[in-house]
């Protein structure tokens, strides 16, 4: 397997900012969220609108069309017409003004049909909706139109669907569809947005080219010591970590931004396994200066693109769940 590690301009959706950061990056995860719709198999816009809005098939038959930022007012009249609003966080009230009718505002997005018009508002980080700029939105459709409520998600609740949607889109057919959410997703988690970090968003930020073996070992553990696993301490910052009941620290943890199997021991053990993990040709390089963070003498690394299979990270994995305090 090639080695190396994913860089942020590797990947195809991030641009470089200027101006207003916050601005520029609510600009470019919008683009981004469109193009994985607008570039997919139709089959994963039909199940965003009828799995996650509720919106009926019929309604998601028409072929759609994709823009950004609506100027000018419709004129055209829906079956469905509403606002999709996107942010970190949904409050549970939004203060509203009463605005004029000939008050528009500017969605950042629109998926339009014959039948379907979803005006998007986007935001990121701790910007939050407003329920002014929402209503200034719904002017943008022409009188005499049914605007059905407006609907808001989370971008954690958006990325747990492209999660789903990357394990049941089975088929070489979904094959660039996977590679779009793939990219969107490590796109979010470049630009911090979601906060939910389940397993299944740690996965998805190691390369496709190692991603299965991640999911192995995970398989491996938890099919072998399931039941000595605490399992609300799998998800935590920078990877998913495994740590036996009545345990300090994890004994395995698949490390999501160096790309590593972190193997932890008791007292200076992870000096000597790490020397047999690089006489095998699969060792990580520690961090050993002491003017950076230091690698403590318990841990091993293992890097995961030089590692062919799991079957030789077995031995490995029981004797770190078998000597880890």
């Amino acid at each position: 397997m090639s080695s190396g590690t994913v860089k942020v301009y590797d990947n195809i959706f991030h641009t470089f900012r200027s101006g207003d950061r916050i601005l520029q990056s609510e600009n470019n995860i919008t683009k981004a969220f469109i193009n994985v719709f607008e570039h997919s198999h139709i089959d994963l816009r039909k199940k965003f609108l009828i799995q996650e809005l509720d919106i009926s098939e019929e309604i998601t038959e028409d072929r759609i069309t994709f823009d950004l930022q609506v100027k000018k007012r419709l004129e055209h009249n829906f079956k469905k017409a509403f606002v999709l609003g996107i942010s970190d966080k949904i409050p549970q009230s939004m203060n509203y003004n009463r605005v004029k009718e000939d008050s528009y505002g500017v969605p950042d997005a629109v998926f339009l049909s014959e039948s379907l018009c979803m005006l998007i508002e986007v935001k990121v980080r701790d910007a939050k909706l407003s329920l002014d700029q929402i209503k200034k939105h719904e002017n943008l459709f022409m009188k005499g139109q049914d605007i059905s409520n407006s609907i808001f998600k989370t971008w954690d609740e958006i990325l747990c669907f492209l999660n789903r949607q990357r394990e049941e889109l089975m088929g070489e057919k979904y094959n660039v569809t996977k590679f779009l959410i793939d990219q969107f997703i490590s796109f979010c988690g470049i630009n911090g947005i979601g906060t939910n970090k389940t397993k299944d968003f740690y996965f998805a930020c190691f390369p496709s080219n190692i991603r299965q073996l991640t999911r192995d070992i995970d398989a491996y553990i938890l099919e072998k010591y399931n039941s000595d696993i605490d399992n609300s301490r799998q998800a935590r910052n920078n990877g998913i970590s495994y740590t036996r009941n009545g345990r300090r620290g994890f004994f395995v943890k698949l490390e999501s931004e160096a790309h590593i199997l972190i193997l932890s021991f008791d007292s200076s053990r992870g000096n000597l396994v790490q020397e047999k993990l690089d006489a095998m040709g699969i060792g990580k390089k520690r961090n050993t200066n002491a003017k950076a963070f230091e690698t403590p003498s318990r841990e091993a690394w293992v890097d995961l693109y030089k590692v062919e299979s799991i079957k030789i990270l077995k031995l490995f994995i029981d004797d770190a769940f078998r000597n880890r305090p």
